[in-house]
């Protein structure tokens, strides 16, 4: 079989790492306490890993703690590839969306400090906003994404901010909570507070200037006042778009032409969503802390952010503040997790604290495939790694198919890639793919100004999947994208044989029999 995927260095693995003990939380004790790892989980967790990482799906580190120690730590690939800087058990990782339950946190240690209450509005700690659409929302659900604000991410006033910060001159201009909430400020609700949940990455900017408004302090500093610094977190901190960070990996998506740096642009914003770096030891400093009592003042303060207060993403799935319950199955056992993950392409990352067994399991990983694509692998591999720990058996991943091709269009040029892939599918070498992953495959290239790669993707597809108008559809648009209009006139007709009656398609012949020569 074909395995052209690079691995960009050799791993890292210690089964012993630096660290302070950890006490147990007094809630899953008892639990904790019945629980028995496996005496070769450091060798199995290693393997694991290490099978993420020869299926190209993680470059970046992972850590496993119980209350007393670290189980098991890796470091995989590289964190800078120009300089050939391998990741190593410190290496310091952007942390996505997993920074959201440090935001959370704070807020709530500022309630035990009486300067704001989860009950009080937008309106009330910011009079600046009481006539917005928001003014009425709690702190309760922004917290926990139950405000109906819309996400400001993927908007035209984003993008102007965007734009506005990157386009100043030689140095790059900072941006405030103040400027992303203009955003999204007069953008009417998508659902009546407290009635449903919606992910929001503007809940937290809000949030953010709540915080900074009781305070006094920016968010950074904030945060290290009453996170960072009391925990010994020293390797943690919040960054922006113009952030140099010594230690920090940087990431990378991965190109026909080998890997890129994505723009600056996508980091553009406030640190509350989504912009906290860390390392694998301070991360479970901060999880050991969280959960063994040792961080809030009142008791019953992590009850109250892990409470759930809706359904999320599915019947098993809720939120809390900050902080998501889900349930991962375990050799026919649903075992709890309390956790975040977390997704800014090229960057994955999840944190998940166990409570019947006191793991606690983070991974980061900074490279994605083409287009930005992302597998889920932090999550996966965090799933994977407590199964080992339940003695139970786990798969090695599959390479994803968009990285198989890629590698093979590298190592032999768009044709010679493309027939030896079809090739190992044909014979069942390698599994045949879904036609929604060769889909988006094409489109990463189209995007991208592959054409020539795009146009062979789609054409792939289409012999995989004959009956589907959708993939004879792609190909009509990489068609018409490389001003071939004869041959996207046809692909439409056939696709409109598979779908007749489809308004866009035909609407899209129409053009494409105007533009033939």
């Amino acid at each position: 079989m074909m395995r052209l995927v690079p691995k960009l260095a050799a791993p890292l693995v210690a089964a012993a790492f630096a660290f302070a003990a950890l006490p147990a939380a007094p809630a899953a004790a008892s639990d904790a306490a019945a629980f028995q790892l496996p005496q070769d989980y450091a060798q199995a967790a290693g393997q694991a890993a290490q099978a993420y990482h020869d299926a190209g799906m993680l470059d970046g580190v992972v850590i496993v703690a119980d209350a007393q120690r670290v189980l098991f730590t890796g470091a995989y690939g590289q964190a800078n590839i120009p300089f050939g800087a391998a990741y190593h058990a410190d290496t310091k990782v952007r942390l996505a969306s997993v920074s959201k339950p440090f935001t959370a946190a704070l807020v709530l240690r500022l309630e035990e400090l009486g300067l704001l209450s989860v009950e009080q509005t937008v309106g009330e700690l910011l009079p600046e906003y009481a006539e917005a659409p928001f003014a009425a929302v709690t702190l309760d659900q922004l917290l926990s994404h139950r405000s109906g604000i819309p996400n400001y991410q993927y908007t035209a006033p984003y993008r102007a901010v965007q734009s506005r910060a990157l386009m100043t001159g030689m140095v790059a201009a900072p941006v405030t909570a103040q400027e992303m909430i203009t955003t999204f400020a007069d953008r009417p609700l998508e659902f009546v507070p407290g009635e449903n949940h919606a992910y929001s990455n503007s809940n937290y900017v809000l949030l953010q200037r709540v915080i900074e408004q009781v305070t006094g302090q920016d968010f950074a500093a904030a945060m290290q006042a009453h996170v960072f610094g009391p925990l010994g977190m020293d390797d943690s901190g919040v960054l922006d778009h113009r952030s140099v960070v010594k230690g920090l990996a940087d990431g990378y998506t991965m190109t026909l032409q080998g890997y890129e740096a994505p723009l600056q642009a996508q980091f553009i914003g406030v640190g509350a969503p989504g912009s906290i770096y860390s390392t694998p030891g301070d991360m479970v400093r901060w999880f050991g802390a969280l959960f063994s009592g040792r961080f809030f003042a009142q008791a019953n303060t992590l009850e109250k952010m892990t409470t759930p207060r809706a359904k999320a993403y599915s019947e098993t799935s809720f939120i809390g503040y900050g902080l998501y319950t889900s349930f991962v199955e375990v050799d026919g056992r649903q075992v709890r997790a309390i956790g975040h993950d977390g997704w800014g392409p090229p960057f994955t990352a999840n944190l998940q604290y166990f409570p019947d067994s006191g793991l606690i399991v983070f991974a980061a990983d900074g490279i994605s495939g083409p287009g930005g694509w992302t597998y889920g692998e932090t999550v996966r591999l965090g799933e994977d790694l407590l199964r080992i720990a339940y003695g139970a058996q786990v798969d090695p991943p599959a390479t994803p198919p968009a990285l198989l091709v890629t590698a093979a269009i590298r190592a032999r040029g768009v044709d010679g890639g493309i027939a030896a892939y079809e090739e190992e599918v044909a014979t069942g070498e390698t599994p045949m793919p879904a036609e929604a992953e060769l889909n988006r495959l094409g489109y990463a290239y189209l995007t991208s100004g592959e054409s020539e790669a795009a146009t062979a993707t789609f054409a792939l597809n289409v012999r995989l999947y004959p009956q589907s108008a959708n993939a004879l559809d792609s190909l009509a648009e990489a068609y018409g994208s490389a001003d071939r209009w004869a041959e996207a006139a046809e692909t439409y007709r056939r696709a409109l044989l598979l779908d007749p009656g489809n308004a866009r398609m035909e609407k899209a012949l129409v053009e494409a029999e105007k533009r033939i020569p």
